[in-house]
């Protein structure tokens, strides 16, 4: 069997909470707060937020950016050098197609700091995955002009031919 490139591209499917670099759990009207000029948190109001399916990582530290459109002043990042996973012989022989979707925390430098699996597929792929994921370089992220860490989802399709 033939097994074709695996191609990745960045999901909305998860991570949709990404438009404006505000946290939900502030209120929309008043002021919005002042930015830190640390590069740790996003906001001097910031609250942490439990991880969930849609923001798996600290939502203070890594800006949530979904696939929509980016909220104004944001460019989110894109793939510099993507590393591709392996099909593992169990998936081959299983016939596994499918996708996995790859939460990702990118750094201010364009470096993925942590990988989680937020939709597997098993037989080895989720791991071959998440090693691919932190493999990969992106191009930094900038709020206003400035790098930022985000979090957005990668989605791995694997296809036997």
């Amino acid at each position: 069997m033939f097994c074709s490139p695996i191609m990745m591209v960045l999901s909305a499917a998860l991570l949709v909470t990404a438009a404006t670099g505000q946290q939900s759990a502030r209120t929309p009207e008043g002021p919005a707060p002042r930015e830190s000029s640390g590069t740790d948190s996003h906001s001097e109001l910031c609250q942490p937020q439990a991880p969930t399916a849609t923001t798996p990582f600290d939502t203070c530290k890594y800006l949530p950016v979904g696939s929509g459109p980016p909220a104004p002043g944001i460019r989110p990042p894109r793939g510099v050098s993507i590393v591709d996973p392996k099909y593992t012989d169990a998936a081959r022989k299983a016939k596994i197609n499918g996708s996995i979707v790859v939460a990702v925390a990118i750094n201010e430098h364009g470096a993925v700091d942590d990988a989680k699996i937020v939709r597997g597929l098993g037989y080895g792929l989720d791991q071959n995955a998440i090693t691919a994921a932190r493999q990969s370089r992106f191009t930094p992220a900038t709020r206003d002009g400035k790098p930022v860490p985000v979090q957005l989802a990668l989605e791995m399709t694997f296809k036997l031919y």
